[in-house]
């Protein structure tokens, strides 16, 4: 299917393919004039139209979308378009959800969505993976009941439910391996106490590297930490003793001590 999208006269793309077909438009992929593709929103729902420009309004043109138009009653958003490997679908091997816990709040952290966008897209599970691992979000989406009444704490709350979902079905001995502040997220995400995807990405990941890192110095064994500590102490104590003796009477102590034998060695006496 091939569908032209002026403006004025003026070639804006072409659509090769329907992605999505929805009651309150379609979704489709697109050519751009120098030859590249791009996932385009043909949007037919006046509200829905009304209140996508006027989140653009508000954004002050920080939106997703590459180009807005209208054609006719409709409104037409360019957006950027990577093939579809959804993350729930091409998981690595020996992998799961719960493995991409962080990468999923770092994504969602710093793609910088209107909110009502960031929620369409975890409702849908629209994360995308590279295969390098990496993470990118799939843009073809159906925005039928797309929320824009949508804050940062209901995305939160709905991607914590989307994580949670991953540990369905997994066996007790595998969920039972988890960090205790992987259990301590879930049940604060479960009493819906998170707000900010900072605060989830705090509890998961800050706390556990502070834990890794006081482990590269703090032995397991706490008995053997004091005995090395009361030993550097001990030794930090003589030489601070000798440095003040030294500084009153001019003379080291510990020096006199091996000065005699050191006189005379052998037969051979030493002036």
């Amino acid at each position: 299917m091939y569908l032209c999208l002026c403006s004025g006269g003026v070639m804006r793309g072409q659509i090769q393919g329907i992605l999505y077909e929805g009651e309150k438009g379609n979704v489709g992929l697109g050519q751009k004039e120098d030859g590249g593709k791009i996932c385009v929103w043909i949007v037919t729902d006046r509200e829905i139209i009304r209140n996508l420009l006027a989140l653009q309004e508000e954004q002050k043109g920080k939106v997703p979308w590459e180009k807005s138009y209208m054609e006719g009653e409709s409104l037409i958003l360019n957006f950027p378009y990577e093939k579809r490997r959804r993350l729930t679908e091409f998981l690595p091997a020996g992998k799961s959800l719960e493995d991409f816990w962080i990468k999923i709040l770092i994504l969602c952290m710093s793609c910088n969505l209107p909110w009502p966008m960031l929620m369409l897209v975890l409702e849908s599970k629209a994360v995308n993976i590279r295969q390098d691992g990496t993470l990118y979000i799939g843009y073809d989406l159906n925005y039928d009941s797309i929320h824009f009444d949508a804050v940062e704490a209901d995305c939160v709350r709905v991607c914590g439910r989307w994580l949670q979902d991953g540990l369905t079905g997994r066996k007790k001995k595998q969920r039972k391996k988890r960090l205790p502040e992987e259990k301590l997220a879930e049940k604060k995400l479960n009493r819906g106490v998170y707000k900010t995807f900072l605060e989830l990405y705090q509890d998961l990941y800050i706390r556990k590297v502070q834990k890794q890192t006081e482990g590269l110095w703090l032995p397991k064994d706490d008995r053997v930490f004091y005995i090395l500590f009361g030993f550097g102490l001990i030794l930090f104590l003589i030489a601070l003793g000798t440095v003040i003796v030294f500084l009153i009477t001019g003379e080291t102590p510990l020096f006199q001590l091996f000065q005699e034998p050191l006189r005379q060695i052998g037969t051979v006496l030493l002036e």
